[in-house]
């Protein structure tokens, strides 16, 4: 994608523009990149759609890191709708979204939480939501509850610092979900010195669903 026009007003505390106007029309959407990578299953195809926006801090008054990183959640809620994608194109001038009736899993870290953290919370929960995503279940650990035990939201934290970040989410279409989870394994359970300190693996915790696809 060369451009995308944010949905939230980009300026300063006083009220001017935080951006140019030569580098906001220069200005791309992703921080990194968004991905539709198409993978062949058999004779189906499941779209993997794949990112890592800004984490929505270290900006001022402003907030164009936040502002920026729920823009680039919103995309994909935009991006896998029937009807909102007519703003979206490619480096080839090729408008419009993902196809309809498309398998897909959005995947990443989103650096957002609908219900913790800095962020703009309507981007994740909008993609959450989304009538095409399968969000009936909420991937968790014991680790992440044994880590924050006065959270009630630690069980399904994905960071060290305390927050779901990361996310695997399948469309409903074409998969019936088996089970899922964080792989945060408790003090003293197999595995569990690969998530004690951060140079044992990370500071993010990996996320699994299974599914069957249909």
């Amino acid at each position: 994608m060369e451009r995308y026009a944010g949905s939230i007003a980009y300026q300063k505390a006083d009220g001017s523009d935080w951006y140019s106007k030569k580098a906001w029309k220069e200005f791309p959407l992703s921080s990194k990149s968004h991905w539709d990578v198409p993978v062949e299953i058999g004779n189906k195809t499941v779209h993997v759609l794949v990112s890592h926006p800004t984490p929505p801090t270290f900006d001022g008054d402003e907030d164009r890191n936040g502002k920026r990183n729920h823009d680039e959640i919103r995309f994909w809620r935009d991006y896998i709708s029937d009807n909102s994608a007519s703003y979206i194109y490619d480096d080839k001038g090729v408008k419009g979204g993902l196809p309809l009736d498309s398998r897909f899993v959005v995947m990443g870290d989103q650096n957002a939480s609908p219900v913790e953290g800095n962020a703009i919370r309507e981007g994740i929960k909008s993609l959450i939501d989304s009538p095409k995503i399968n969000n009936d279940f909420t991937p968790a650990s014991k680790g992440g509850a044994e880590y924050s035990p006065e959270n009630p939201f630690g069980v399904n934290h994905t960071a060290f610092w305390r927050m779901r970040a990361d996310y695997v989410l399948p469309s409903r279409l074409g998969f019936k979900v088996v089970n899922s989870g964080v792989f945060w394994p408790a003090k003293g359970e197999p595995m569990s010195e690969l998530v004690e300190k951060r140079e044992s693996s990370s500071d993010h915790r990996l996320v699994w669903v299974k599914v069957i696809l249909e």
